[in-house]
């Protein structure tokens, strides 16, 4: 059995807490709802009712909301981290897998306010 590893050492971006809706579709085209835990410019964790495995790809829109701004986030992201939390929820971490330019510059500013 190898050894433990921070999840926080491996990230590059830093996280900010939030608490958004998202939608989510896998790889069978099954529609899951979702609230986000925190967000980076690279990647975010979920708290699902259902659980997803470590590799899988998957379609979400997330509905983001910083002071006035709402912008609705459609990215594909690949699950990278999977466990069971408090309550029995699933934290899902993901890493955005397409294009994020056009929703960057929110992340930034989201992330330079709320930063962990």
């Amino acid at each position: 059995m190898g050894e433990w590893v921070d999840p926080k050492s491996r990230r590059k971006d830093p996280r900010a807490p939030c608490s958004w809706k998202v939608r989510i579709v896998n790889a069978e085209k099954k529609q899951f709802m979702a609230k986000t835990i925190n967000v980076s410019l690279g990647g975010v964790m979920l708290e699902t009712d259902s659980p997803f495995s470590v590799g899988a790809n998957l379609y979400m829109e997330i509905l983001a909301v910083h002071h006035t701004k709402k912008l609705n986030i459609v990215v594909v992201g690949v699950v990278t981290y999977a466990a069971l939390g408090k309550g029995g929820v699933h934290q899902t971490g993901l890493k955005f897998a397409t294009d994020t330019s056009k929703f960057r510059n929110f992340l930034r500013e989201y992330v330079a306010d709320k930063a962990i």
